[in-house]
């Protein structure tokens, strides 16, 4: 097999980043969704506490400050909950990174920002010394 052109990425590395970004970061943003909606149950107060959070994840997962602070005005706003954001971003970045309205919105292609989480959601070991700071202040 001839070896890939330069700036180019070889096979392997093609199919490394689609199980990547179809096997982990999907479930991980329907996640996220599913706890959007059901903060519905718990009144504006949940959408109060859960929106910093749905932005910081936003953020975390597309790379995009703009796409950030429109999922955390979402989480805000009443009867918005059920809009599934970061499922339709994982939509529009996995089949239309190159579209101009796309790109207008700060929707860039996964391969410039690899997603580095699991299922589970994006890795927040950054966030961690905060996390038990706060946990200690308590």
């Amino acid at each position: 097999m001839p070896a890939a052109p330069a700036g180019t990425a070889a096979s392997g590395e093609h199919t490394h980043w689609k199980s990547k970004q179809y096997l982990q970061k999907l479930p991980a943003c329907v996640f996220f969704d599913a706890v959007g909606a059901a903060s519905v149950f718990g009144g504006e107060i949940a959408d109060v506490v859960y929106a910093p959070l749905y932005a910081y994840l936003v953020y975390l997962m597309f790379q995009s400050k703009r796409l950030a602070f429109v999922g955390f005005l979402k989480e805000l706003l009443l009867f918005t909950d059920v809009i599934p954001y970061m499922t339709i971003l994982w939509l529009l970045e996995t089949w239309l990174p190159d579209h101009y309205l796309v790109r207008c919105c700060g929707i860039t292609h996964p391969r410039s920002h690899p997603y580095e989480g699991d299922a589970r959601g994006p890795d927040l070991s950054a966030v961690e010394p905060f996390l038990k700071t706060a946990a200690a202040a308590k």
